[in-house]
């Protein structure tokens, strides 16, 4: 069975991760995160602890991932490497990160350690 291997809140302003043991989901998703979750691959609904969620939609990047907070100098990492393989086939100009995740239980908790427990579609 998958295990959750790492949980991160990802602030809008650096769009650096910070590591977390565990965390609680509220009404707008992982709490002190974006509003939305992002992660690498998932297929149909699962349970993550005791919140299950589905897919939702691909998550294309910006360019804000290429600036540099501290010093608002643009590079082009990492859109130029993740271009070499997340490209959006329906949409060749977005550079795919991942997918949005629509949490349907609107509540509870998730742990470093919690199985991926895939549900029905």
């Amino acid at each position: 069975m998958p295990r959750v291997s790492g949980l991160f809140i990802d602030p809008v302003k650096s769009c650096r991760g910070h590591s977390l043991r565990e965390t609680t989901v509220d009404a707008w998703g992982f709490v002190d995160d974006r509003r939305y979750l992002v992660v690498s691959a998932a297929d149909g609904r699962f349970r993550l602890g005791d919140v299950e969620f589905r897919n939702g939609w691909p998550c294309a990047h910006c360019v804000v991932t290429t600036t540099d907070q501290e010093t608002a100098e643009r590079g082009k990492e990492p859109l130029r490497t993740l271009a070499t393989f997340r490209r959006d086939p329906r949409d060749p100009t977005d550079v795919n990160f991942g997918i949005n995740l629509v949490h349907e239980t609107k509540c509870g908790t998730v742990l470093v350690g919690d199985g991926l427990v895939p549900l029905p579609a």
